[in-house]
């Protein structure tokens, strides 16, 4: 287990990202990176094998630990578009998806719905004034605290990327594209670098990997994976 590694990541309350590293496995490691922060900070990390013992640690520690999808650690670890503006307008997301993710869940369990949404309108004041079991309204309570803390640190970075990408024609032609926003624009175009070093699209759907392949024999046709 301690010769693995786990990608850690911190957010201020200012949506700053005081740490984003990829520790090796371990107390001594872990707590050689975060161990003079504070009580209470949140500590983003990366779900994977073994990772009960982490939770653990950050407890014992008094750090509240937030579990992040795999794929979502390993862009902001990998991106090319490396700042902390990015940074940290994605883990301010991702841990606001975790709180609205419980907070369903615990709908979820008292069998609990409003067609309408819990996030917008009057979903709130319905959500603020639900009748719960003492243990599940101090969940939603601080899953909603969560939310409202990182609520004015999305705001503002989603406003300074939104401007980042406000005079780059590259970008008004990929936000043109169903479910593509300024951010996910400017990582594309960070990842991608000059297009012209692609002869054809073909060329460039193959090498970010989604072409897949095809056999074909006779009547039969195998698609591979993307």
């Amino acid at each position: 287990m301690h010769r693995k590694r786990s990608q850690i990541a911190v957010l201020d309350s200012s949506g700053e990202v005081q740490v984003n590293r990829n520790v090796r496995n371990g107390t001594g490691p872990v707590l050689s990176v975060i161990g003079d922060l504070p009580s209470g900070t949140p500590v983003a990390f990366e779900v994977s094998a073994g990772w009960g013992w982490l939770v653990e640690l950050l407890d014992d520690y008094g750090f509240q630990p937030h579990l992040v999808h795999p794929l979502a650690c390993k862009a902001i670890a990998s991106a090319r578009l490396k700042n902390d503006k990015a940074d940290a307008a994605i883990l301010a997301q991702l841990l606001r998806t975790v709180a609205r993710n419980r907070i369903h869940a615990v709908l979820a369990d008292y069998g609990q719905d409003r067609p309408a949404g819990v996030w917008s309108g009057p979903g709130p004041d319905w959500l603020g004034a639900l009748e719960l079991p003492g243990a599940s309204r101090a969940v939603v309570d601080d899953c909603l605290a969560l939310i409202e803390a990182v609520e004015a640190p999305v705001a503002r970075l989603d406003a300074q990327i939104r401007a980042r990408g406000t005079d780059d024609p590259q970008v008004a032609v990929l936000t043109a594209l169903p479910g593509v926003d300024t951010l996910t624009a400017l990582m594309i175009l960070a990842e991608v670098g000059d297009v012209t070093r692609f002869p054809s699209a073909r060329k460039l759907a193959s090498w970010a990997g989604l072409t897949p392949t095809v056999r074909n024999c006779d009547r039969t046709v195998g698609h591979g994976h993307i």
